[in-house]
């Protein structure tokens, strides 16, 4: 526990550090993100750092991979890798599994959770390319931009702030016992989107320095979420999990051919 308080801590002020250190001017007559964020800078550093993400997700997949498949990897045509698709793309949307849980709205906070997590991961990604976000223009409220991260927003504070005071209550089993990680989590995810929040409501107020100071601690919240905590905790609900049961089917697949190839050889052999 210290030495992920520790870490946490590090990250959180050395992107403080970074950020003021390669910021652009503090415009104060208007609210100006992009001068004080410059786009040059920041896109390349989230390049960076998702590209690290990207390896470490895709290189644990595929390590599941090799686990779960073992010797049937090599025996699965392309085709059933295909049909397939359908079970890790249903699990990934909608987290199936969790609705058999007896109490039901466990299974919407997740969903809420998960689904406000990959809008605003894909909204990051798609500024990239438009712009809609990092600007000194921002967009009008009807931008379907705004109204996604909008959902976004609500839906994690909503999911998060629940789960929050069900561990501190402990009324349910689910919430008796909490692990470093799970607290870690649960308060960096609602302080990186409630700083998020909060940085959108003062750029539509039209107030600079409130602007420019919430977006550098939005920043410092964000990079130890996805850098420590959803690498290697979360992304098991996200991504890993529908993997696992992909995986899981393409092996019974396997099985099953492997099944009808005997059946027919012996079949032959008896005729």
């Amino acid at each position: 526990m210290a030495w992920k308080v520790l870490s946490v801590g590090l990250l959180f002020f050395v992107t403080l550090a970074v950020v003021y250190s390669f910021s652009g001017e503090m415009v104060t007559e208007r609210v100006e993100l992009e001068t004080f964020a410059p786009a040059h800078i920041v896109h390349p550093v989230g390049y960076v750092f998702g590209a690290v993400l990207a390896f470490l997700l895709l290189s644990n997949v595929y390590r599941m991979y090799r686990l779960v498949m073992g010797p049937y990897a090599a025996g699965i045509p392309l085709s059933v890798y295909i049909q397939e698709l359908g079970t890790l793309i249903v699990h990934f949307a909608t987290q199936a599994r969790m609705r058999l849980c007896t109490n039901k709205s466990r299974w919407l906070r997740h969903f809420l959770i998960m689904s406000g997590y990959f809008v605003a991961f894909m909204l990051v990604n798609i500024d990239v390319i438009t712009r809609w976000s990092l600007t000194n223009e921002p967009p009008m409220w009807w931008h379907p931009g705004k109204l996604l991260w909008s959902y976004a927003s609500i839906a994690m504070l909503y999911a998060t702030t629940e789960a929050i005071i069900g561990r501190l209550s402990k009324k349910e089993p689910i919430h008796q016992y909490s692990h470093s990680t799970d607290w870690m989590f649960l308060i960096l995810l609602w302080f990186t989107v409630f700083t998020g929040l909060l940085m959108r409501i003062f750029m539509e107020l039209g107030m600079p320095l409130p602007t420019y100071h919430t977006f550098a601690l939005h920043l410092a919240f964000t990079v130890p979420l996805l850098g420590l905590e959803v690498p290697f905790t979360k992304w098991s609900h996200l991504a890993y999990r529908p993997f696992a049961l992909y995986f899981v089917r393409l092996k019974e697949r396997a099985l099953e051919m492997q099944q009808t190839r005997g059946e027919v050889s012996q079949a032959g052999v008896s005729s």
